[in-house]
């Protein structure tokens, strides 16, 4: 792994890469809230005086988003960003309320007592759109609209490194020759983000809940998805026509 990108989740499946520019950091997404206050120290180690500018979260599920309730209790001047669909669920009452019952189990399932999480600091200042970039010096991170795990799913690009940051939406690694579709809201859009990020020529892919793939191993983790994708919507239009219904099909 570069040493411009370090793991400083907590806890395993709990995903937040650093990446260092020359002039500014960005942390892409911010893992769990209940062991935050971990992620807070790990970053800490690694910038020391040195503020953190961004977190870039790729959509609004609590085992992405929740730990910038911290990032902006202990920085004041980080921007939050995050699409414009995921900024309003964030707010929202009722989502904030599933995403705490959500981080509670977790905690519990990983040993951890829980906490209380200073949801006030739940929010984004800032929204960004599908082509919108951000300039951390010496290398640039535009973001990617991938709907399709969630409607407010995003990935980041990094021209320079020829390296993305990418979305569940296009599955989850899950060996070889295996992924698991993650698709949410949306077959077809899956398949459109993946057909894009192929027109990206990643030479490094950063997947969500397993980590980085490098060279060849990015066409075949983009070309496994699609086939993967495709076998399990043949499946479930066959299970339909013979009379299956949706929750057979689920379980």
């Amino acid at each position: 792994m570069s040493k411009r990108m370090i793991n400083v989740g907590a806890v395993a499946g709990g995903d937040a890469y650093l990446f260092m520019g020359s002039e500014k950091v960005a942390l892409i997404d911010s893992g769990f809230g209940f062991c935050a206050p971990n992620m807070i120290k790990n970053i800490q180690e690694i910038l020391g005086d040195r503020p953190l500018d961004y977190v870039l979260l790729s959509h609004s599920h609590y085992d992405h988003a929740l730990g910038s309730c911290y990032c902006h209790l202990i920085w004041p001047n980080v921007q939050v960003k995050s699409t414009v669909y995921a900024a309003k669920i964030l707010r929202k009452s009722s989502a904030q309320a599933v995403m705490l019952d959500l981080d509670r189990s977790a905690a519990a399932a990983y040993g951890y007592q829980e906490g209380n999480l200073p949801m006030e600091y739940l929010y984004a200042d800032g929204t960004m759109e599908d082509g919108d970039t951000i300039s951390l010096g010496d290398r640039t991170l535009v973001m990617v609209a991938s709907p399709g795990h969630t409607r407010c799913s995003a990935a980041f690009w990094c021209p320079e490194e020829q390296l993305l940051f990418s979305s569940e939406t296009m599955g989850c690694y899950a060996e070889k020759n295996l992924v698991m579709p993650a698709a949410l809201v949306g077959y077809q859009m899956a398949m459109d983000f993946i057909e894009r990020a192929e027109n990206l020529h990643p030479q490094k892919i950063l997947v969500p809940h397993y980590g980085i793939l490098e060279g060849e191993q990015c066409q075949q983790y983009m070309e496994n998805a699609k086939r993967c994708y495709k076998e399990v919507k043949e499946q479930v239009c066959q299970a339909i026509t013979n009379g299956s219904h949706l929750s057979d099909i689920a379980a």
